[in-house]
């Protein structure tokens, strides 16, 4: 019988009724020994991470299977409003019923009558006044939670297996071990601390070097083009060198990558370069020497002997990743773009990034970064691996006035520039500068650059010269083209832009191209949407991912630092969001949206007084009708444009 059935344990022992009013005459704080409290901190936290995270795990399994986002802070406050009142009505803390709820949901039940009755149901359970355990088997109760522990340890410690790295399924059995052999806090703790050092190997395994073939956005003539192709980017010997670096760059990951780059660049390391970095890693936040460098005769020998058209000597060494290519001769310019670096410390900052720009230095190599984010950009400057504003500025003024490479002997640092054209550029206009100096061969020099500090000329540029520069028309072309501009039969509509001023919006529609006549003119995208917007309509940024990709400069330990000297216009643009690039007089903007019917993909606003032509299809219409070979000619411009751009698309 029940009696028999409780005597053997199968049912829970008989007890005294007890009315639901004895709970709250439990609670007797004046019996309560205060002190003990500190020794239950710890095992309150813990709980309190492990309820918290639980739940937010429950959060997501259950997101997941209905296949709708769920707002994971309003769920989390709803359990911690539910636990307080618990403990407050002398209850036990609890948190999700994942089961139940995924229940309830595969079952159709959408109303919330059903937590109004599971609500009433507990209800019921606390007010009665007998044992329910009274009249339950204890074996179902048991076998259920043996069954559960068992089916959760054969899942997360077997089956998972076949889920996780080597490394995850070593600190998930750490943890595991960790929580016998020191409870739960202590192995919590030791589960945190093999993650924290999984992640920093990893992340210093995960930096990412990539050399790139990469040109500038100027617009060059055809001679000037060819002289770059086969001088300054030649892929056996060339003049200027590319590199892409993705990740978060640290002491761990520091010198692998400065090997990488000095092995790419074709620079040996001495021991007195091997001497100097390890004096930087060992403490990077000293003050460096700053001496002055002149140059002997015999490197300056030297520098003009590498810039002898003999082909360079390429050494190749057979590696796990394939035949990798060390170069005999070193370049002039070596561009880093920066814009996909995540952190830079201060060891990595010197320990890579100051000794190569002192090792590229000496022998009379020029090293540019690019697009460095505001956290980068104060890190280089504070612990001078790259030029302060007033100095940077100095530095690109001499070179672009050196007739040679034994100018950038004297460069200890790293300068910096806003975009990886800016630099392209610059590094294009000094080659081109030298070459028309030392070879007379009456290439132009150049003169204009991205930066605010080379503001372009502002002589405006007629159609005819900027078609020239693309394609170098010939004599009876270009005479064409300007008979028809003089007869004012123009096709396009001239436009006078101010400083902000927008010339197009990012997403709409595209009825025609413009080219620049005189000024710049900047191109923006706007950094957060990722997915297409609908036709016509803009997207706004919150307040937090303006703040915090549109900042003026960094808080270090001294208080806030400006950082706005050099970036004047994107602190006037604040609201465009990323600006990719500059361009100047002569470019030509938003063609490859008008041949495609496309609406624009960037917006394009002026940088400061600018001129542009607007070319539209109605008026390319009425040129067809009215001259086709005038025509024809936009249409060779319009192909050179795209083939230029096809061949300068970035990697992913």
């Amino acid at each position: 019988g029940v009696d028999t059935a409780r005597d053997h344990g199968w049912l829970g022992p008989l007890s005294q009724p007890v009315p639901p009013q004895k709970v709250f005459e439990l609670v007797k704080l004046d019996q309560v020994h205060w002190f003990v409290l500190k020794d239950c901190f710890t095992i309150w936290a813990g709980m309190v991470f492990v309820v918290s995270f639980s739940s937010c795990l429950d959060v997501a399994a259950i997101s997941m299977d209905m296949g709708e986002a769920l707002d994971v802070n309003n769920e989390l406050m709803t359990v911690g409003v539910s636990n307080c009142v618990s403990g407050l009505m002398c209850g036990f803390t609890g948190s999700y019923i994942f089961s139940q709820t995924i229940f309830t949901y595969r079952t159709g039940v959408k109303s919330r009558a059903i937590g109004v009755f599971v609500a009433a149901a507990e209800l019921i359970l606390f007010l009665v006044t007998f044992d329910v355990l009274e009249v339950t088997p204890l074996f179902f109760l048991g076998g259920t939670l043996i069954f559960i522990g068992y089916d959760l340890l054969y899942e997360w410690l077997f089956e998972v297996r076949h889920k996780l790295l080597l490394s995850e399924y070593c600190i998930l059995m750490s943890t595991f071990i960790s929580i016998f052999l020191f409870g739960i806090n202590g192995g919590i703790v030791v589960g945190i601390l093999m993650a924290g050092l999984d992640y920093v190997v990893k992340t210093a395994q995960a930096v990412s070097l990539t050399q790139v073939e990469r040109r500038s956005s100027a617009v060059w003539n055809p001679e000037e083009w060819r002289f770059l192709q086969q001088q300054c980017y030649n892929p056996s010997h060339p003049k200027i060198m590319t590199f892409d670096i993705k990740g978060s760059v640290f002491f761990g990951s520091s010198l692998q990558l400065l090997n990488q780059m000095l092995y790419l660049i074709g620079i040996k390391r001495t021991t007195e370069d091997s001497v100097k970095q390890d004096m930087s890693a060992q403490n990077p936040f000293r003050s460096p020497r700053h001496a002055s460098l002149t140059p002997s005769s015999s490197i300056k020998a030297q520098a003009n002997k590498v810039q002898q058209k003999s082909k360079a000597r390429v050494v190749t060494k057979q590696g796990g990743g394939g035949v990798v290519e060390q170069r005999a001769k070193t370049p002039e310019f070596v561009v880093i773009h920066l814009g996909q670096m995540t952190n830079l410390d201060a060891s990595a900052a010197q320990g890579c990034f100051l000794q190569l720009a002192k090792m590229c230095g000496k022998r009379g190599v020029v090293v540019c970064a690019s697009a460095a984010s505001v956290h980068v950009d104060w890190t280089l400057r504070a612990h001078k691996v790259a030029y302060a504003f007033d100095e940077e500025e100095a530095q690109k003024e001499k070179l672009l006035g050196s007739m040679s490479r034994t100018a950038a002997l004297d460069l200890t640092k790293i300068i910096l520039f806003e975009t990886v054209y800016e630099a392209l550029e610059f590094s294009e206009t000094c080659l081109l500068e030298r070459a028309s100096y030392s070879t007379q061969t009456g290439l132009p020099m150049k003169r204009t650059s991205s930066s605010e500090s080379f503001a372009p000329l502002l002589s405006q540029y007629t159609l005819s010269a900027v078609f020239k520069q693309y394609l170098g028309l010939e004599e009876r072309e270009i005479q064409l083209l300007e008979k028809f501009e003089v007869n004012e039969r123009k096709f396009h509509e001239e436009l006078e832009m101010n400083s902000g001023d927008a010339i197009f919006e990012e997403d709409e529609h595209t009825d025609s191209f413009y080219v620049i006549m005189a000024g710049s003119v900047a191109l923006h995208r706007n950094r957060f949407s990722n997915t297409p917007k609908p036709a016509g309509k803009s997207q706004k940024r919150s307040s937090s991912q303006h703040d915090s990709y549109n900042r003026d400069g960094v808080y270090s330990g001294a208080g806030f630092v400006s950082l706005t000297k050099r970036h004047s216009f994107k602190q006037k643009a604040r609201n465009l969001g990323l600006i990719n690039q500059y361009l100047q007089a002569g470019s030509i903007i938003g063609f490859v949206d008008f041949i495609l019917d496309q609406n624009r993909r960037f917006g394009a606003v002026a940088k400061g007084k600018t001129i542009v032509a607007k070319i539209s299809r109605e008026g390319l219409d009425n040129l067809k009708a009215e001259n086709p070979e005038l025509q024809r000619i936009v249409d060779k411009v319009l192909l050179q444009a795209s083939i230029r751009e096809l061949a300068n698309i970035l990697e992913p």
